[in-house]
């Protein structure tokens, strides 16, 4: 895995190559390594410095900034099994990914006011791709500005709302389409790792959750649903890289795609730990629609094996968990009463993190729903975007899907473009995530949040003609042929 992540790789050929780069990128490398270390594992003063060091790496290389932002996507949460926990800071908690982002933030700022006419004319790049972040920005301002739980929602302003869309603001005015190749392959990696962490979590450590005659799988989270949700957005990414690209010789589909596909089986094997049914439902549906795309000849194999797969998990889930009456009844309860709280509130919604004590407290709890009183979202993705951000929000995320899929559509119908096997794993991942959102938590978590943005603001750049960077390249043929090394003279 480590062969798919530019510039801190190895070579069968040259061994080592961080030694190769140019001396400013060393350093770059070096200062965001060092600095995301020092947060993490080093108290104040010295995780002060490794800030200030991350903040330097930012400024020389932001590209490769943003790729620990995506690395440091689920470690969010001040649970004991976070190897990367949040940083206390008086009576508030920073996660690495927080602090990237911002700093990554206050980086372009720099860079900006260093070379104003490039950054302009990046600006004026993105174009209508800025509008739906800086709407969706506003609207939750003003559902906070508007909530009764005022300290709730101000945290999740800042969760997922500010730092998710300036993460997305920064991928539009910086990166190119190798940037947005590069962020996608460290998808893969962060799958992957999360994945071999949940095995570790589940045979050695051994805290999961027992429900229905199951144990579910935890690992970085509290809950089994909220892994699902990560690897039902990073599974079918991952697939739609490790198919062929049009045209590409097999023996270099070995070497690019291999690595994919190991992570792949890798991710598919934790997804299962988490007998999450939307996730089943959502990685279902994104992988084979990746295939129909790809190629009859790849979706008719695909059928046959996702249906024996199908067969020998059904074997394995007790009735309870596979078909559970009570939970079709709660989900329908559920929206019902969300739909009543949009009715009510049809302009600002309740504001961010205020679901909970408006479903319990304000009356729209019905006495079917005695079992879960402590709900805190609709469980749909559209009601709730609507409640916690109110029309102008609702609107926004659905213009960014919009703007999202017209781009993607347009991008595969090329299959000569060089960024299709990108375009392809970021459309898979959005329809994975469209799809479960129907059900779950589509949005509303600061990583789902992050990976959102990503694919919109991603799929942006790769639209484009042509994407101004910092450190512009020839773009790849593959997102995994990103970081080959060029040959080495005989």
């Amino acid at each position: 895995m480590l062969r798919l992540l530019p510039g801190t790789l190895t070579s069968p050929r040259r061994g080592i190559f961080l030694a190769a780069l140019p001396q400013r990128d060393r350093l770059a490398c070096g200062a965001l390594l060092l600095g995301a270390a020092l947060w993490v594992l080093a108290p104040f003063p010295l995780a002060g410095g490794g800030a200030a060091l991350f903040f330097l790496g930012a400024i020389l290389r932001l590209d490769l900034a943003l790729i620990a932002v995506v690395l440091a996507c689920p470690f969010y949460l001040p649970v004991a099994a976070n190897p990367l926990p949040p940083k206390p800071i008086g009576p508030y908690r920073f996660s690495l990914l927080e602090v990237a982002t911002l700093l990554c933030g206050a980086a372009w700022l720099v860079r900006a006011l260093i070379d104003r006419p490039a950054t302009i004319d990046r600006l004026r790049q993105a174009g209508w791709a800025l509008v739906p972040p800086l709407l969706f920005l506003l609207a939750a301002t003003l559902s906070t500005l508007a909530a009764v739980n005022r300290h709730e929602a101000l945290r999740e302003l800042r969760t997922v709302a500010i730092e998710p869309v300036l993460f997305g603001l920064l991928v539009l005015s910086t990166l190119d389409r190798r940037g947005v190749a590069r962020l996608v392959v460290a998808g893969v990696a962060l799958g992957a790792t999360v994945a071999a962490y949940s095995f570790y979590h589940y045979v050695v450590v051994r805290v999961v959750e027992e429900a229905d005659g199951v144990r579910r799988v935890l690992a970085v989270y509290h809950s089994p649903n909220q892994l699902a949700l990560l690897f039902d957005r990073l599974l079918p990414l991952t697939v739609a890289l490790a198919l062929p690209a049009p045209a590409e010789p097999w023996r270099r589909w070995l070497r690019r795609g291999m690595p994919a596909g190991v992570a792949a089986v890798i991710m598919a094997g934790a997804l299962v730990l988490t007998y999450s049914r939307g996730a089943y439902l959502a990685v279902a549906v994104a992988t084979l629609a990746i295939l129909a795309w790809r190629g009859w000849r790849f979706l008719l194999p695909a059928v046959v094996l996702g249906m024996l797969g199908s067969g020998l998990l059904l074997t394995q889930l007790s009735p309870a968990r596979l078909v559970s009456e009570q939970t079709s009844v709660g989900r329908l309860t559920l929206w019902s009463a969300a739909w009543r709280m949009v009715l009510d509130h049809p302009l600002l919604g309740v504001g961010p993190d205020n679901f909970l004590y408006a479903y319990r407290d304000r009356g729209y709890l019905p006495p079917e729903g005695w079992r879960e009183p402590d709900t805190s979202h609709p469980h749909n993705l559209l009601l709730d975007a609507w409640l916690r951000t109110g029309i102008l929000g609702f609107g926004a995320l659905a213009a960014a899907a919009a703007l999202f899929w017209r781009a993607a559509v347009r991008l595969l119908r090329s299959r000569s473009d060089p960024s299709w096997p990108t375009a392809l794993a970021l459309a898979g991942g959005m329809l994975a995530a469209l799809t479960h959102g129907l059900f779950d938590n589509g949005y509303f978590l600061p990583d789902l949040a992050v990976l959102f943005w990503l694919a919109v603001a991603g799929m942006a750049v790769l639209a484009r003609p042509s994407a101004p960077a910092a450190h512009p390249a020839p773009p790849p043929a593959s997102p995994l042929a990103a970081s080959a090394p060029p040959p080495v003279p005989r």
